[in-house]
């Protein structure tokens, strides 16, 4: 409990002080809670980042009680994947990240920002937020920040998109998106399944998600899609100035 790690590229983007407070599942001591806090004031950290299980009850009560900003219900789903089934490519779905495209899906990015945490912060608000998704985007599309970069399109313009970044031999849909007048057409799903194959073809046995647990238009999708629910947490903003 207590140990606070400095994050400089959060820091440098976003205009303020930022660090992350790692909260122990064994570890429950408050009083080693305000230990952390004193130690990031005197680190003239500006704002914490805080993620607590819902299993731990005291600690959540602490958190209500000592003015932490609750931003997200972080959600993480999982689906097993068989590396070995043949792979059929959906003729809707491009697998290159093609230059014309990107101006096109900048709204869909957008209305991914109007849902983070960063967003329900009034420190950073949605213009903060929506710069943040552009420069994930950004790197994604062009700087290889995910392994496979998927876009739907209909009528040859693109009207979502989905990406797949592994880590520790497990695949991750890193970003998905659709239009909003395209959004209940199944175009998220088709997304999900092409990144599934894309993940299978690389050996992977697993897909996992992280998103919001207010977006129920997501977690309805990747229910539909198969996906189980592993952990749900709180994340907190702390702000310390």
């Amino acid at each position: 409990m207590g140990n606070i790690v400095a994050l400089p590229w959060d820091t440098d983007f976003l205009g303020h002080s930022i660090g992350r407070l790692v909260v122990s599942e064994e570890q429950v001591g408050l009083q080693d809670l305000d230990k952390a806090l004193e130690q990031a004031r005197m680190s003239h950290i500006e704002c914490l980042y805080v993620e607590i299980s819902f299993s731990q009850l005291k600690l959540l009560e602490y958190c209500s009680s000592n003015q932490f900003l609750l931003v997200d219900f972080k959600t993480t789903l999982s689906k097993p994947i068989d590396p070995v089934k043949p792979q059929v490519q959906n003729n809707r779905i491009c697998y290159k990240p093609f230059e014309h495209y990107f101006v096109d899906l900048i709204p869909i990015v957008d209305l991914l920002s109007r849902k983070s945490r960063f967003s329900l912060d009034p420190h950073f608000g949605y213009a903060k937020s929506q710069e943040l998704y552009r420069e994930w985007f950004r790197k994604s599309f062009y700087e290889g920040y995910c392994q496979h970069f998927l876009t739907y399109l209909r009528d040859d313009r693109p009207v979502g998109f989905a990406t797949l970044k592994t880590k520790e031999r497990v695949g991750f849909i890193d970003l998905l998106g659709v239009s909003e007048s395209e959004q209940g057409k199944g175009i998220g799903s088709a997304l999900i399944q092409s990144v599934e194959q894309q993940a299978a073809s690389m050996g992977f046995s697993v897909v996992k998600i992280v998103t919001q647990g207010h977006n129920i238009a997501a977690l309805r999708t990747y229910q539909r899609a198969g996906y189980m629910t592993d952990s749900v947490s709180v994340f907190y903003h702390k702000w310390l100035t």
